[in-house]
């Protein structure tokens, strides 16, 4: 077994590389991007935020889209002004 450090390696010496084009943003559904987008300045322009929020991942709240039941474990939590580190 090879590290994963070496499969990609193997993986960037073997794959060509991706083609790109800029297409307008209605049409880049499915796109992938191929560079970093920056905003221009702050958004909000304040410290503070007033919505408050939840991050799930689609494989452990799937099964609800079919009606079935889900449990959900938290597992950290951020408070204003302070990034969620437990990642």
């Amino acid at each position: 077994m090879i590290s994963i450090e070496e499969a990609v390696a193997v993986l960037k010496q073997n794959l060509p590389p991706r083609k790109t084009e800029t297409v307008a943003v209605e049409s880049a559904l499915q796109a992938v991007l191929a560079g970093d987008i920056v905003a221009p300045e702050p958004s909000p322009r304040f410290t503070n935020s007033a919505i408050d929020g939840f991050a799930v991942r689609w494989s452990d709240v799937g099964p609800a889209a079919r009606g079935e039941a889900v449990n959900l474990t938290v597992v950290g939590e951020s408070r204003a002004g302070h990034p969620y580190t437990g990642a």
